[in-house]
């Protein structure tokens, strides 16, 4: 999202970060948040001027918002989610959704999307690094062991909300694996667990890895040999549209 200042000195909105804005429980003020984040994302597309010359990555798919559940204290990105509640962070989710990719309605955006999200991180994904390290574990090769009850129940309803009531375009799957109900686990970018989604939610968006997730597939998690095998599962099994990375 737009986080940079124009070559004139002007620069982008500062707010809360993600508990600030759930802690509201106030949707209305949510949306007109995002809806000022996506404006000034749209601004700062349109001026093509920015300090940095673009490095930072401008454009209009914004790789946010985070609806990874704050489940654990110890997650160092727990600023960047919302809430330890699903519902309530389905009702975050729908907030930024609405907000950036329409504003304040079609009448504000002229028919025309705005921005395009990107939810992520799909999912279970609630670990960095930290302790886990010393014990050979990382975001790039754990796998997260949940039944199916709390995947539907928990992991989901957040990334349901914003696609099913809000239309989200965007949707990014995650370095883990997931095991559900004790079954071998699998790389959520060469899951069925995202065309699932596709088919219950009617979600006809894109499908990006984090950034070169695929890789992690072959030569982290070891779930296949090659990174040919990695890209065709990511393809045909994960549905994923696109590989942040060079593999």
């Amino acid at each position: 999202m737009f986080a940079n200042c124009t070559a004139d000195g002007r620069c982008s909105t500062s707010f809360p970060s993600g508990p600030s804005w759930a802690a509201t429980m106030d949707r209305t003020l949510m949306q007109r948040m995002g809806t000022v984040v996506g404006v000034e994302t749209r601004a700062g597309w349109n001026t093509k001027n920015m300090t940095d010359n673009g490095q930072n990555g401008l454009g209009l798919d914004c790789w946010g918002p985070v609806l990874n559940m704050n489940r654990d204290p110890r997650w160092g990105r727990n600023a960047e989610g919302g809430t330890e509640d699903p519902y309530l962070m389905g009702e975050v989710a729908k907030s930024w959704t609405n907000g950036l990719q329409r504003g304040d309605g079609p009448k504000s955006t002229g028919g025309y999307i705005q921005v395009a999200v990107t939810l992520k991180h799909f999912d279970a994904n609630s670990l960095e690094g930290g302790a886990a390290i010393d014990m050979g574990w990382d975001r790039h090769n754990v796998t997260a062991n949940i039944s199916k009850y709390l995947l539907m129940d928990y992991y989901w309803p957040a990334f349901k909300a914003a696609i099913r009531d809000e239309g989200a375009l965007g949707v990014m799957c995650s370095y883990n694996s997931v095991s559900v109900d004790g079954e071998a686990g699998v790389p959520t970018c060469g899951s069925g667990l995202m065309a699932a989604a596709r088919r219950a939610w009617g979600f006809s968006g894109y499908v990006t890895s984090d950034s070169d997730a695929v890789a992690d597939i072959f030569m982290r998690h070891k779930y296949v040999q090659t990174g040919a095998e990695a890209s065709c599962l990511a393809v045909t099994e994960g549905e994923c549209d696109l590989d942040s990375g060079n593999t």
